[in-house]
């Protein structure tokens, strides 16, 4: 099917309905505020950073992926000079977390008409080997901004004005609390609904663990924490 088409088709089918994993949306863009610097720390300004002319900033690319219907979100950051690997980000969202709710395929994931080919075409390969339909984002970025928005901010928290400074590794080691926090406010009244999305089966698990030459790659530090949850003692 047409990723346009099915992308109207599942709209109008599932009308009036809601429920998590009905329909998500992924975005994918640089930070405009927060930086690293060369020894991981994490930093910001409030002027526009030209992505032209980072100087000695290391730029951030940030992942965000939002549950349309009950406003729960998961997002990470990355350095841009990092390779593109929607696959690894997708696969974490999608696992059962300890520390948030989201699981289980979506229905439908909407994609932005501006993602990297190799990454599309990624995305796509996924949804041949699972149970859900791929559509682009109408009306593109503004459809989530208040989600990139809050996680952003939220991330930005972590930055002290004194003391120690927040670290890329850290801030990736939180993923998981700091989206759930960074999620509509109203979204903990979906919690039980969660609950009864069925996880992933575990081989869909092993064939991304495929992917990388280091087989796995994607489950490594810090996002074992994201997997497994953050330690107690």
């Amino acid at each position: 099917m047409n990723n346009l088409i099915a992308n109207n088709y599942l709209r109008g089918r599932d009308s009036g309905r809601r429920y998590p994993t009905r329909e998500q949306n992924l975005f994918v863009s640089l930070s405009k505020h927060l930086y690293a610097v060369s020894d991981g720390s994490l930093r910001y300004q409030r002027k526009v950073i030209d992505p032209r002319l980072p100087g000695q900033k290391q730029l951030l690319r940030r992942y965000v992926v939002l549950d349309v219907d009950t406003g729960v979100l998961y997002g990470e950051y990355h350095l841009a000079s990092d390779d593109v690997d929607v696959v690894g980000f997708l696969a974490r969202a999608w696992h059962k977390k300890p520390d948030h709710p989201m699981r289980g395929f979506p229905r439908l994931l909407n994609i932005p008409k501006s993602l990297d080919g190799a990454a599309t075409d990624d995305v796509m390969d996924l949804s041949s080997r699972a149970t859900f339909e791929v559509g682009y984002l109408q009306g593109g970025f503004s459809v989530g901004i208040h989600a990139v928005k809050a996680l952003e901010s939220r991330v930005q928290s972590l930055i002290p004005f004194h003391g120690r400074q927040a670290t890329l590794w850290a801030v990736q080691t939180l993923s998981a609390a700091t989206s759930r926090i960074a999620s509509n406010s109203m979204s903990f009244a979906w919690n039980e609904e969660w609950d009864k999305i069925p996880e992933i089966p575990s081989d869909f698990f092993q064939y991304v663990d495929k992917l990388y030459t280091e087989e796995g790659a994607w489950r490594y530090e810090p996002f074992d924490v994201v997997l497994n949850g953050i330690p107690k003692s």
